[in-house]
């Protein structure tokens, strides 16, 4: 662990997404200068989201309600950071960092309370960076000094945070003296997922930014509302043998997605006896040391149980199993979403609502649809 933290300080940046931000695939943190702070039309330093919210009422209002404000605060990840503290997920936790900060040191990152803010997305060199010149109103001046940087509208603007691989093992082996590289297993796979499916005409800030008053709420894998909305259960008989269908609607990604640990838990009872688990995941496995080759991960993908995204002309897509109950049986299903490791589980101080919340319940008849509750 500790090689790999060293690793991990000194880094060597891919090519960056959007170089006017400095984002680095997480390598490196973004140094923020107190000059790099935008100023209102008044001069105000804005410093902080709050300070934005004054007049981006309802971006900042729903910021607030969003999983980017709690990106390194949240309980999930303060418990992960505590078992691995790596300055890599730091660097895109809380990103900013003072400009001779040292990289460990949470001390000197900038607003680890705002996790991903305004000041992370929008604000470099004083300047307030947008995907397009906004259109003042008529006889007002422009509220600030803006860059435009058109990548802002489209998956570059994501795919720094939410798009890396594994690094190499070598990486991982070698002294502090040298650069990370990654290798060619994918980490977090989201935006890649995103562009092989047939839903690649919706952008990321379609489906995630939103607009109106529902702008900068950033729904994803937590809002549990919006997963249950997505997913639907069907079921198949034949004989004692049930065929389940497993379906999403404008998932436009793989599902679940995200976090390598993130998983969907369907559980099928009877009664009170569990009849059946199916788990949506990808799992992962160590790569035996006479089987690492250069440039490789230390890890390999071992099984992929997600949902695919929907092919070409698609809306929908969905993924079976299989499971034995006798015909006309009244069944439960349960829908969880599990954010951690299988063996985190034991030791987790988080309550289960936290750590595998329900996201849908609900009764069937086997041979007809289910009767969410």
């Amino acid at each position: 662990m500790r090689i790999l933290l060293a690793l991990l300080l000194i880094g060597c940046a891919p090519k960056k997404e959007i170089s006017e931000l400095g984002f680095s695939a997480g390598i490196h943190p973004v140094r923020f200068r107190p000059n790099d702070f935008a100023r209102a039309a008044n001069g105000e330093t804005l410093e902080t989201a709050a300070s934005c919210g004054k007049c981006h009422t309802v971006q900042h209002a729903n910021w607030l309600k969003s999983r980017h404000r709690v990106a390194f605060t949240n309980p999930l990840y303060q418990e992960s950071h505590a078992r691995e503290n790596m300055v890599w997920c730091v660097n895109c936790h809380a990103p900013l960092m003072k400009p001779e900060g040292n990289p460990p040191k949470v001390t000197d990152r900038l607003l680890v309370e705002e996790g991903i803010s305004c000041n992370v997305c929008h604000v470099r060199e004083g300047k307030i960076i947008t995907g397009k010149m906004p259109v003042p109103a008529p006889d007002k001046a422009p509220a600030h000094t803006y860059t435009i940087v058109p990548d802002m509208k489209n998956e570059k603007m994501c795919e720094s945070c939410h798009q890396f691989n594994f690094p190499t093992h070598e990486s991982l082996a070698l002294s502090a003296t040298q650069p990370i590289e990654y290798a060619s297993l994918p980490m977090q796979d989201t935006v890649e997922e995103w562009r092989r499916g047939g839903l690649a005409n919706l952008s990321c800030q379609g489906c995630h930014l939103l607009g109106g008053d529902q702008s900068h709420l950033f729904p994803g894998g937590h809002d549990l509302a919006r997963v249950s909305e997505a997913i639907d259960l069907e079921f198949q008989q034949s004989g004692e043998l049930v065929k389940a269908f497993v379906h999403t609607r404008g998932v436009a990604h793989s599902f679940p997605t995200g976090d390598l640990f993130r998983a969907v838990r369907i559980r099928i009872y009877d009664k009170m006896d569990l009849v059946h688990e199916e788990i949506l995941k990808k799992d992962y496995g160590n790569v035996t040391p006479e089987a690492l080759v250069p440039g490789g991960a230390a890890k390999r993908l071992v099984s992929d149980t997600t949902i695919a995204p929907p092919g070409p002309g698609e809306f929908t897509s969905y993924r079976t199993f299989l499971f034995k109950a006798l015909p006309g049986t009244a069944l439960r299903y349960e829908i969880h979403m599990d954010y951690l490791h299988g063996m985190n589980h034991v030791i987790t101080r988080l309550p289960l609502q936290e750590t595998m919340p329900l996201v849908r319940t609900g009764t069937v008849t086997i041979g007809r649809r289910e009767n969410p509750n």
